[in-house]
């Protein structure tokens, strides 16, 4: 047996696949626009429901100012032995103003642990809001304390007549007004305002501190401006834009309040330590003082040499100084370690303070005891006057800082809430949205096209050695009444070359007239017949089409339906199914003539295929199809056999012995190279040669080889 149309290649589509071929691709996409563009309006209208229905999210940003301010503490001139400080630090301005102490007071503040919604369809309840401004019902808790198995639990409320009100805290249920509080063992309650009407349901929840300062953090954003220069801005997002401002102004508040608060305590602490040693040390000097005029008494008013005063004089101003380099190393103690520059330069100072004093207490030990006892009693007057009035200098200094306490934090700006929502974008959503059905769309026609597997170009035949006789475009006008390639089995009961004569499919069916003109007049009869692989591909169109072509060439002839099974040319040709035709003949015999009919096409004759019969093969074989195939070859000068599909039924190969010329239609993006191939050879093993191909129902997407113009006769 000839292995003509066996083939070892791989699929044809798959052959496609492994090259992209991009002007492939965009004639693809620009023959499918419609659908393209259909699919994307409905993504935008899509995507125009979608960003109007989204809730809209506001943003509230406020300014705030962290100064650099020395200590208020006792001996704050400290600062000029001390290297100058690094300033503010941003991470931990952030960190206190993110942190529980700040904002849960905040969440107190505004009860923002507390929930209300009214029961209702949320969903729908938010559509009406947005579309329509339609405005819920809303009620202001001032306080709710619940038991903590409620926490984070739904609460039921209803409003009752005169302002009443019904809470149900698990199997208890609570009743009050509108204004007055509630105190019960379970709950503590007191509802400030209600903007309702009766018979008004809520639902209540009393959330968990933590989580709401968590949220809060999550909607706070913090972005130190400039580097080092302590500006804060601070923006959250919400989709209520006065809540979200509210808050933000109450964590600015909050924030400036604990720093004045933590700068007075410091005032404070400082203070108490002062007031606590002017007792003492004013104690110490009424003791001294006493114990002066005491030994003076005795003494009967000794004087102090010149000398001796001199002494006195170094020796309590050492002193002094000493006490207050005990005062400024127990500061410097709690910010440096003893190895720290400053702390050295400092013990340094002190040393040699010591030494000078032991140098002046050398000279008071050579004093005689009655001067050096005098001077020393002097001396611990003098020194103990002296610390005195300067802690109490201290004193005053530190009471008018407590009073004009600001601290170094201040509101530049306040929060402030945008009139736009910054979420949800709408024309980006719109866009995006477009891109998406654009691309969504795209996919899919790409992804149609990858997968079908049909053969799609008359050079893939050509490619295997199978003749091409025609090329049929996809009619335009047929297209408008049906959609073939949704109802690949349509009938039509209309010819094209009838109704649109200038048609492209009738010109290049006109082209395969030629042809066959020319091809048989070397056959060896006049019998044509035209097969298929599959049913749906056309060949009874082209039967149907071809035989008025040939006739108005002015050739006779004789279209014969041997599809017993579906053939419907009868519809076209006699309009009724209950006249004898090819199955009647063959079952019972008789005259020939009394199967022929006249059609309403000069130059056609037609034998329908009579009435349904259950064995078509059977009587295919017999004499009496033979001899209806030479009769008729003999009345006409061509003979045009529609037979069924090779792949389905035997019959073809049956009616193929009888015929000098064969063709068979394959379907564009129907039929493929391997059914084709396999239709062969079916005929090939039964000594049928089938001439060529016609390639029926290319679409104009797809004519990459083959145009076709516009170009026809007019009148």
């Amino acid at each position: 047996m000839n292995n003509r149309y066996v083939s070892n290649d791989p699929p044809d589509y798959l052959q496609r696949g492994e090259e992209i071929d991009l002007v492939h691709i965009l004639k693809v996409l620009f023959y499918s626009k419609v659908w393209i563009a259909a699919t994307t309006l409905l993504f935008i209208v899509c995507g125009i429901i979608i960003a109007n229905t989204l809730t809209p999210i506001y943003k509230s940003d406020a300014l705030i100012q962290v100064e650099k301010n020395p200590s208020l503490g006792i001996l704050s001139k400290l600062s000029r032995v001390l290297p100058e400080g690094a300033g503010v630090s941003s991470e931990s301005e952030v960190s206190l103003i993110k942190s529980r102490l700040v904002i849960g007071k905040t969440v107190r503040d505004l009860g923002l642990d507390i929930v209300t919604t009214e029961k209702t369809y949320p969903v729908a309840n938010g559509l009406l809001q947005r579309l329509f401004g339609h405005q819920p019902a809303k009620i202001a808790i001032a306080y709710l304390s619940v038991p903590e198995p409620y926490i984070n639990q739904p609460l039921k409320l209803d409003m009752v007549q005169s302002g009443g009100f019904v809470l149900y805290v698990g199997e208890s249920i609570v009743e009050g007004k509108v204004g007055v509080p509630v105190h019960t063992d379970d709950v503590d309650f007191l509802i400030d305002s209600a903007q309702l009407t009766e018979n008004t349901s809520f639902i209540i929840i009393k959330r968990n501190e933590y989580s709401v300062i968590e949220e809060i953090k999550e909607r706070l954003s913090i972005d130190t401006k400039s580097g080092g220069n302590g500006m804060l801005h601070l923006s959250m997002t919400g989709p209520e834009p006065v809540i979200i401002s509210k808050i933000l102004d109450n964590i600015a508040h909050n924030y400036l309040a604990q720093d004045v608060a933590r700068k007075s305590e410091e005032a404070s602490k400082s203070l108490a330590f002062l007031n606590k040693q002017l007792l003492q040390i004013k104690s110490n000097l009424i003791e001294a003082e006493s114990k002066l005029n005491e030994f003076r008494k005795n003494n009967e008013s000794v004087d102090l040499s010149l000398e001796a005063k001199f002494i006195l004089d170094n020796v309590v101003a050492i002193d002094t100084q000493l006490n207050e380099l005990t005062f400024k190393e127990a500061e410097i103690s709690k910010l440096y370690k003893r190895t720290h520059p400053a702390y050295k330069a400092l013990s340094e100072k002190k040393a040699i303070l010591v030494a000078e004093k032991e140098k002046l207490n050398q000279r008071i030990s050579a004093m005689p005891s009655t001067q050096q006892e005098i001077l020393s009693m002097t001396r611990d007057v003098q020194m103990g006057n002296d610390i005195y009035l300067v802690l109490l200098n201290k004193q005053h200094e530190l009471n008018i800082s407590k009073a004009s306490t600001l601290g170094n934090v201040r509101i530049i700006d306040r929060a402030v809430t945008q009139l736009k929502p910054v979420k949800p974008k709408k024309l980006l959503i719109v866009i995006l949205s477009a891109m998406l059905g654009f691309l969504f769309s795209s996919g899919i026609i790409l992804v149609r096209n990858m997968l079908i597997k049909g053969i799609r170009q008359p050079a893939e035949l050509e490619m295997r050695d199978i003749p091409v006789y025609a090329v049929v475009p996809l009619a335009p006008e047929l297209t408008k009444r049906r959609r073939c390639r949704a109802i690949p089995t349509y009938q039509s009961d209309e010819l094209l070359a009838n109704s649109a004569p200038t048609s492209l499919a009738i010109e290049a069916l006109r082209g395969l007239r030629t042809s066959l003109h020319f091809a048989m007049l070397k056959a060896g009869n006049n019998i044509l017949m035209i097969s298929g692989t599959s049913p749906g591909v056309g060949k009874s169109f082209v039967c149907s089409n071809l035989a008025v072509l040939m006739a108005q060439a002015g050739t006779r002839a004789l279209l014969i339906d041997c599809d017993l099974r579906r053939g419907y040319l009868h519809r076209i040709f006699s309009k009724t199914e209950s006249r004898a035709g090819l199955a009647d003949f063959l079952t019972e015999g008789g005259n020939i003539e009394s199967v022929i009919q006249k059609t309403e096409y000069s130059g056609v004759d037609f034998i329908g295929r009579g009435r349904m019969v259950t064995h078509p093969a059977e009587l295919i074989m017999t004499d009496n199809f033979a001899e209806l195939i030479r009769a008729c070859s003999t009345l006409y000068d061509v003979v045009i056999v529609d037979t069924p599909p090779i792949l389905s039924v035997t019959d073809a190969a049956i009616i193929g012995r009888y015929a000098s010329t064969s063709l068979m239609v394959v379907r564009f993006e129907q039929n493929s190279i391997k059914e084709v191939e396999a239709g062969l050879r079916r005929f090939e093993q039964n000594d049928v040669a089938i001439q060529g191909t016609i390639f029926n129902g290319v679409e104009k997407r797809a004519a990459e080889s083959y145009t076709y113009g516009d170009y026809s006769y007019q009148d």
